[in-house]
């Protein structure tokens, strides 16, 4: 049972040992980051002609309805 016991104690406080400290190393140079915002650059340049064509569509929908053409 002492065995036991001894075996517990040891592996109770060995596991924090085991455990990993939760921060990763980020060896990223300049290069990686730049890389990285171009392709951001890219991404958000996209989007705006998408942003202007949806809304180009949204007022297109809207002004028909106010196109009312009256005959006389």
């Amino acid at each position: 049972m002492k065995w036991l016991l001894n075996v517990m104690l040891v592996v109770g406080t060995a596991t924090s040992a085991f455990a990993g400290s939760g921060a990763s190393e980020d060896n990223s140079g300049f290069l990686v980051w730049g890389f990285l915002g171009m392709c951001g650059l890219i991404v958000a340049l996209q989007l705006l002609p998408t942003v202007m064509v949806m809304l180009g569509f949204a007022k297109a929908v809207g002004g028909e309805k106010e196109k009312v053409e009256t005959t006389s």
